[in-house]
C-alpha cells in the first residue's frame, strides 16, 4: 500500500510543534485508510451487483454452447480482460474441454486434467492468480505457440455445481490494466457459482431432449401406417396436425382397426 507524507511549513513552526504534527498526521492517515476501505467496499458491492445482473441472464439460454460463449463474454466485460474460457471436466477421459477456445481450430480445446495452471486448479480445488504467466513453471505454453497469442497474466478458479462437486475451471486471461487482484478473484468466484449451475441445468436439459428423441425413434421404428388410399392419407394428415398441438385426443374404433398404431404415431 502506498505511503503518504504530511509536510507542514510556516515561520512560527518549531521543534515544539512536532508532537502536534505527529498527532495530526496519524489522524489524517487513519481517516484516509478508512475512506479507502469504504471506497473499496462500495466498488466491490457495485461489481457484485453487476455480476448478479449478468448471471440472471444465464437461465434464459437453453443451448449449452451458446451459454458458454455468453458466460465468457460477460466475464471479460466484468473483469475487464481480453479472454475467458470455461473448462469442463471429463472425468472418464481425464480431460478438460475448454469452450470457447479462441484461436483454436473448432473453438474447442482439450487438455489433460493434470496439465498447466488449470490442471493445478482441478487438483487442488483452489484459485490461482498468476501475474506473469511465462515465469510460472505451471503455465502450459503450447496453446500460445499454436495460436500466436501471448498470455501475460491469468486468473483461474474452480467451478462447482449445486452439490459443491468440482465440474471444471473458469479462466480469464490478460487484464486490460495491470494484473488481476483480490476483487477480481471474488467476482470470478461469484460468477463461477452462477455459471456452474446454469451449465449443469443446460446439460441436463439437453440430455433429457436426447433421451426423448432416442425413445421416439425407437417407438417409431416399430410403427408403420401402411396404405396409400385417400382415407389413409387423410389419417396421416390428421395425425400430423394433432401431433403439433397439446389437445387431448380420443381414438375410437373397433378391435383390430389399428388404434394403438395411431396412438404410437401420434406420440
Amino acid at each position: 500500500e502506498a505511503s503518504l507524507v504530511l509536510v507542514l511549513a510556516g515561520r512560527s513552526l518549531g521543534s515544539d510543534s512536532l508532537p502536534k504534527a505527529l498527532v495530526v498526521g496519524r489522524a489524517l492517515g487513519l481517516g484516509l485508510r478508512v475512506t479507502r476501505k469504504h471506497s473499496q467496499n462500495d466498488r466491490l458491492v457495485d461489481r457484485l451487483k453487476r455480476t448478479l445482473q449478468s448471471a440472471s441472464t444465464f437461465a434464459g439460454i437453453r443451448d449449452s454452447e451458446t451459454l458458454l460463449e455468453h458466460i465468457a463474454e460477460e466475464a471479460t466485460r466484468l473483469l475487464d480482460c481480453d479472454r475467458a474460457s470455461i473448462f469442463l471436466w471429463d472425468r472418464e477421459r481425464r480431460e478438460l474441454v475448454a469452450r470457447p477456445a479462441l484461436g483454436v481450430e473448432g473453438n474447442t480445446l482439450r487438455v489433460s486434467d493434470s496439465a498447466g495452471i488449470v490442471g493445478d486448479v482441478i487438483r487442488t480445488g483452489r484459485s490461482v492468480n498468476v501475474a506473469d504467466a511465462y515465469s510460472d513453471p505451471r503455465f502450459n505454453q503450447r496453446v500460445d505457440k499454436e495460436s500466436g497469442y501471448r498470455t501475460r497474466n491469468m486468473l483461474c478458479g474452480p467451478l462447482r455445481d449445486a452439490d459443491s462437486d468440482l465440474i471444471g475451471a473458469f479462466e480469464v486471461i490478460n487484464k486490460n490494466q495491470g494484473s488481476f487482484g483480490d476483487e477480481d478473484e471474488e467476482i470470478l468466484g461469484q460468477l463461477g457459482v452462477q455459471a456452474a449451475i446454469a451449465v449443469q441445468n443446460a446439460r441436463e436439459r439437453e440430455q433429457l431432449l436426447r433421451s426423448q428423441e432416442q425413445l421416439t425413434e425407437r417407438l417409431m421404428q416399430g410403427v408403420r401406417i401402411i396404405g396409400e388410399s385417400a382415407a389413409i392419407a387423410a389419417l396421416r394428415e390428421t395425425i400430423k396436425r394433432l401431433a403439433a398441438t397439446d389437445l387431448p385426443v380420443l381414438i375410437l374404433g373397433e378391435s383390430g382397426t389399428g388404434k394403438e398404431v395411431v396412438a404410437h404415431s401420434l406420440h
